[in-house]
């Protein structure tokens, strides 16, 4: 059953994902001197599967990271393009995509069980993220591989509206509703390309902004900062300390 955000999803003995209180959400495991600062403010990690980001040793140590500091944790599968990060589109056949998919996910609900963890929430990565957005088949795909490496239980972090948050809810996953605090956008919502000049916010002040806004207008239950920023550390602090406030 699809879920909007109002629910209360439990998982297992996992940290419960509660709704409607607006969480914060990290992509993680893709940089070598990623700060683990960055852990401590996310309520949820999503943890690079390997393909645009990440290895057998960055995955473990992120959820060594995330266990640490009670993250919910999540797979983060992308294309598997690590020379351009992910963020291009590749046209790939329906089970073969598929197939990446659900190996990304094994490779960290593998790495998760070691440490005692399990991983029910998913979120594409990038180039795949958008694409899945616009094509209902792309989406389906992804969404089959995830599904069949993690489970019917599946919470599905999608923007609202699109292709995926709608196949998510036609095969049974929960949807939480997600929006970017350090990325520009249009006046219509979308986001800029990021080649675009405010594509990535980088100054702590603008994303606080823009993450507010997002609150106020109750568009999202799940805000993300990108790992990657070369100003999460501040970003992630300053968001964090906004929802633990509004949550009080």
């Amino acid at each position: 059953m699809a879920v909007a955000g109002a629910a209360s999803i439990a998982v297992s003995s996992e940290p419960a994902i509660v709704m409607p209180t607006v969480r914060l959400g990290i992509d993680l495991g893709e940089l070598d001197d990623e700060p683990e600062a960055l852990y401590a403010y996310a309520h949820f990690a999503y943890v690079a599967a390997g393909a645009h980001a990440g290895d057998e040793r960055t995955i473990a140590r992120a959820i060594d990271r995330a266990t640490r500091s009670r993250c919910v944790i999540g797979a983060h599968p992308g294309f598997e393009d690590r020379a351009r990060f992910g963020r291009v589109e590749l046209d790939l056949a329906s089970e073969v995509l598929a197939k990446s998919v659900r190996k990304q996910c094994v490779t960290v609900r593998e790495a998760a069980a070691l440490a005692g963890r399990e991983v029910r929430v998913m979120k594409l990565h990038g180039a795949l993220y958008h694409r899945a957005d616009r094509d209902a088949a792309t989406a389906e795909s992804a969404l089959r591989g995830a599904i069949d490496a993690l489970g019917e239980g599946l919470t599905v972090v999608a923007w609202p509206g699109r292709e995926t948050a709608r196949a998510a809810a036609r095969l049974g996953c929960a949807v939480l509703r997600e929006a970017f605090a350090d990325r520009g956008a249009r006046a219509d919502g979308t986001l800029l390309a990021r080649h675009e000049p405010g594509a990535l916010l980088t100054e702590r002040d603008a994303a606080v902004a823009r993450a507010h806004e997002i609150i106020v207008a109750a568009r999202a239950d799940v805000l993300c900062v990108h790992g990657d920023n070369p100003s999460a550390v501040a970003i992630a602090r300053a968001v964090r300390a906004m929802l633990d406030e509004a949550s009080t």
